[in-house]
């Protein structure tokens, strides 16, 4: 199975779904076609879609801009925009309007795709109607429209970052190296085709997208649609026989009960960093034979890059999850940048890379040497004999007295040695060190300052023991981890 290098992998991409008379794609939501649909009938519903866009739009590659809501119908949709030859640029559904309009006019795009329920309230800015569905509504933008002509007729899609870096950006991808990181995620975790994934990530989120729509359907195995603004998923999943759960460190505990977690054959979680607790809690709440991951990537990479199976052999010996096996043709290398010996930035050369930003020149270079090229991803490692340890961002650094001083390795050691909820860990100003450690605490009781200093000074140098501690009922609004 691949796609990758070819002009027209849109074409077998759909002809291979097409196949999948076994495949169920599941929507509990669904309001004007079945809930529960099959492959042939997938792509007959996203060809209604083209047939749609390609009279609205046969210029190729006109930029659309499409509200990505979680379900058949929107997905559906996109492949839909692709097969007609459009360049579908995916955004946030609850996406304010103001932004969708700015969205639009710095993207240039010709077409949008809203919710239906928005349709009114946008045709006041001068969008026109094109065409009015239960679930979403296309309208012709007022705005002038340029095609991303640089690549042809290469099939290409963009995707926002999330802006935890900075103002959020389209990423642009041709869709043979996304179908391809696909295809490697699924491999790296042994998806199989009689499988049944829950699908929870968002679709305009690259990890949801490729990682968990894409990566189920070149596989041919079933989905079910969970959107958890709409439904209970730990009410629902119980009652469905799922065997891959998908999520962020964030949302994994809460999205499932343990009797799903129990009996999944795959539990995956990526986006962030795991920590300690979390990943000792996995353990704990996951059958004997689950397989448990934690995948690292990036929007520009594909955007997985890394799986590490989580066991608890692995978690005692490094105390901490490391970066495990990059996904086949993923070259990984470590660039010094700091004093510590052995740590610097990951730079990843990968075959599914971006082809770049979308209004390039706009844009701060340093994150790719070129189109399709070698990426920095801003993230510290710390190489090891067997592996390589996550230890902050390249940003998030405390410069203590000369020293740099990662809070995420501090984070880590507090949530597994002290008795606490969470923690977040910043640089305070000092005027003889220039900045010390501070650590907000959330916990249900206070521990005495000393004793935690203590326990620390058993597993950190003494410089990274913070120099003040906080305790607070939730984490500061600005807190990044």
């Amino acid at each position: 199975m691949g796609f990758l290098g070819t002009s027209n992998c849109i074409a077998l991409f759909s002809e291979h779904i097409a196949t999948h008379t076994a495949m169920r794609l599941q929507d509990p939501r669904a309001s004007n076609w079945p809930s529960v649909i099959n492959g042939p009938l997938f792509i007959d519903r996203a060809y209604d879609w083209a047939k749609i866009f390609f009279i609205a739009e046969p210029v190729n590659n006109s930029p659309i801009l499409i509200l990505m809501r979680l379900g058949v119908e929107s997905a559906s949709l996109l492949l839909g925009a692709l097969q007609a030859g459009l360049f579908p640029i995916l955004m946030k559904p609850t996406t304010p309007i103001h932004l969708v309009i700015e969205a639009v006019r710095e993207s240039s795009c010709s077409l949008v795709a809203v919710p239906s329920g928005l349709r009114l309230e946008i045709v006041k800015y001068g969008f026109i109607p094109v065409s009015q569905g239960d679930d979403y509504a296309i309208l012709r933008s007022p705005y002038h429209s340029l095609p991303h002509s640089v690549l042809g007729n290469t099939p290409i899609i963009g995707i926002l970052s999330s802006g935890s870096t900075g103002k959020p950006k389209v990423i642009v991808h041709t869709l043979d190296r996304v179908l391809h990181n696909a295809i490697l995620h699924a491999n790296s975790i042994g998806l199989r085709e009689e499988d049944t994934v829950a699908l929870t990530l968002p679709l305009n989120f690259s990890a949801g997208l490729v990682a968990g729509l894409l990566s189920t359907l070149v596989t041919g195995a079933s989905g079910i649609f969970i959107d958890a603004q709409k439904i209970n998923p730990r009410r629902l999943l119980p009652q469905l026989s799922v065997s891959v759960c998908m999520a962020t460190p964030a949302t994994i505990m809460s999205m499932y009960d343990t009797t799903t977690l129990g009996r999944a054959r795959i539990v995956t979680v990526g986006g962030d960093a795991i920590n300690y607790r979390l990943a000792s809690g996995l353990i704990e709440s996951c059958g004997k034979t689950t397989e448990i991951y934690s995948t690292y990537g990036m929007t520009e990479a594909g955007p997985r890059i890394s799986s590490s199976i989580i066991t608890r052999e692995i978690l005692e010996h490094y105390n901490a999850i490391p970066l495990g096996k990059p996904l086949e043709g993923v070259q990984l290398e470590i660039r010094a940048t700091d004093t510590v010996a052995g740590s610097g930035e990951l730079l990843v050369n990968t075959p599914t890379a971006m082809y770049g930003y979308l209004n390039q020149s706009l844009e701060n270079p340093t994150t790719q040497d070129k189109p399709f090229g070698t990426i920095r991803t801003g993230d510290i490692f710390k190489l090891l004999s067997d592996g390589m340890l996550f230890v902050g961002r390249s940003g998030r650094i405390i410069v203590r007295g000369g020293e740099n001083i990662y809070p995420a390795v501090i984070e880590s050691a507090i949530l597994k040695h002290l008795d606490i909820d969470d923690v977040w860990v910043t640089a305070e100003p000092d005027e003889l060190l220039g900045h010390v450690p501070k650590a907000y605490i959330i916990g249900n009781r206070e521990i005495e300052t000393n004793y935690m200093a203590k326990k620390l000074r058993q597993v950190l140098p003494s410089s990274y023991i913070p120099a003040i501690w906080e305790y607070a009922e939730k984490l500061p609004d600005h807190a990044k981890k």
